[in-house]
Formats: structure tokens, sequence, C-alpha cells
């Protein structure tokens, strides 16, 4: 996926947003989300997070995520690349921060019986003793 076009997820009560490394442009109004409210079309944000893998910010045509969406909802980069987020006009205006172990909280923590339960990102993983990371279905996760 190179592109998400204009108004692609409208009406999508999304929470958590992976955008792919491939991804160069998103189109205007890509991610509101509206509604009916009696006669009136409102706009809601039910986005808690985003999650972007791309080594350089896409670029965005106009305006994207809902105004209502908080400065403060953390987008998670490349942490190598932390400062290309930062510097952009349109995604620096967010609380953005580095993918990999730093997003977790230490409060997110908890062990029992040599196994540590961890809460990233809204995911809720469970580490073996030996290391290796199981989701709560048992699957592993690399």
């Amino acid at each position: 996926v190179t592109s998400i076009g204009e108004a692609a997820f409208d009406g999508c009560p999304l929470e958590n947003i992976i955008l792919p490394a491939s991804l160069k442009t998103i189109g205007e109004y890509a991610f509101y989300c509206g509604m009916f409210d009696d006669d009136n079309y409102v706009f809601i944000s039910s986005i808690k997070t985003i999650t972007c893998y791309s080594m350089l910010p896409p670029s965005v045509e106009g305006p994207v995520f809902p105004e209502e969406m908080p400065d403060s909802t953390p987008v998670y980069v490349p942490a190598d690349y932390l400062s290309n987020y930062t510097a952009d006009d349109f995604w620096g205006q967010y609380d953005i921060r580095p993918l990999g172990a730093t997003s977790i909280e230490t409060t997110d923590v908890q062990a029992s019986n040599g196994r540590v339960k961890v809460m990233r990102d809204g995911q809720v993983l469970i580490i073996a003793p030996d290391g290796r990371v199981f989701n709560t279905l048992g699957a592993e996760v690399k």
C-alpha cells in the first residue's frame, strides 16, 4: 500500500491505526469518522494510537485526522527516524514516540510464575522466561 485515498475510512470508528512502511501519501479526510446526530453530520475521534512504520512521514493532502483528535494522541514511529516525524509540519503536532520497548509504561507490566504480562499499545503480550513473546491466544509474536 503506497497511498490511502480521500475519505477512505470515513464512517469507520477506528481506534488503532497501523500504517505500513510502504505508505507515501494519505488523502484528505482519510481517517475522519462522521455520523449523523439527528439531522447533523458530526465528526468524532475514536483514534487512540497511530503506528507508522515508514522511515519518512507520509505526505498528507489536507486534513487527515479529525480535528477532535487530541494532539496528545500517540504516534509510534521507528526510533531511528523519530526526528523525521517531529520536524514534519503535520506529524510534529502529535505526540511522536519511538516504536519498541520505550512505548511500554512500567505500570502496564505484571509478573507471575516466571512470566511477564505486558500491555503495549492496547494489546496484552506475555513474555515467557526464555524470552519468547505470545499473545493471549498462545500464538507466538515475532
